[in-house]
């Protein structure tokens, strides 16, 4: 079964090459010091014609940057965020009117993702920091 999905996904992923579906992503991390302002940030990533980002967490400036620029953007949850937004309803309501629904017209938000390398509780003991 496992093959049929493999065969599967190479033929649809060829088929979107030829389609024009294929387009180049960059992941868009900011930790680290002297980043780039975001407005300079997403110039560049439409100057190297690239069409998709992903951002690991739902920052606000980056997002208002986003807006009308043809880049579409997976916007990720803080790993801290996770037990509250999967546990309760109003607060996963409240995140998403907060960091998501400010900037839904105006930019391409093709997915939410939820945590960047989350390690469960009861691994958290035998992986090292």
């Amino acid at each position: 079964m496992d093959r049929i999905y493999a065969v599967a996904f190479v033929v649809i992923s060829f088929l979107n090459i030829f389609r024009g579906g294929w387009a180049i992503g960059i992941n868009y991390g900011l930790l680290g010091n002297n980043l780039p302002a975001p407005a300079d940030t997403i110039s560049r990533l439409q100057q190297l014609n690239v069409s998709k980002t992903r951002l690991f967490s739902p920052d606000h400036d980056v997002l208002t940057a986003l807006h009308d620029s043809g880049v579409s953007v997976i916007v990720g949850t803080f790993n801290e965020d996770l037990e509250s937004l999967s546990s309760d309803p109003s607060a996963a309501a409240l995140w998403v009117e907060t960091n998501i629904l400010p900037h839904y017209s105006s930019v391409d938000i093709t997915c939410l993702s939820a945590g960047n390398e989350v390690i469960p509780a009861r691994s958290r003991t035998s992986t090292p920091p």
